[in-house]
């Protein structure tokens, strides 16, 4: 199936493997949820509200929040630091 004429407005685009592939080359209206359940290849930029990929469920009550972890590089020079100051407190006693 081949989607590419004029804008749509559609709120949800659902795919399916009897459909076969599914080509997306126009813009779909932005917070469009698309649910892939089959192959679905978009040509053009794409602001979605939510892309499903497969049968499973979304998770519930994920919020889609981010958690802010430190990168191991990181750790290794607070932990270097940490070394060099003891060192040196304990040459200076």
């Amino acid at each position: 199936m081949d989607i590419n004429s004029g804008a749509q407005t559609c709120k949800t685009l659902q795919t399916v493997a009897a459909s076969g592939t599914t080509n997306v080359s126009v813009a779909l209206a932005t917070g469009t949820i698309v649910n892939a359940n089959a192959t679905t290849n978009f040509s053009v930029s794409q602001t979605l509200g939510a892309l499903n990929i497969g049968t499973v469920p979304p998770l519930a009550g994920f919020s889609g929040g981010s958690v802010v972890v430190p990168e191991p590089g990181s750790m290794g020079l607070l932990l270097f630091g940490a070394l060099g100051l003891a060192a040196r407190r304990r040459r200076s006693v």
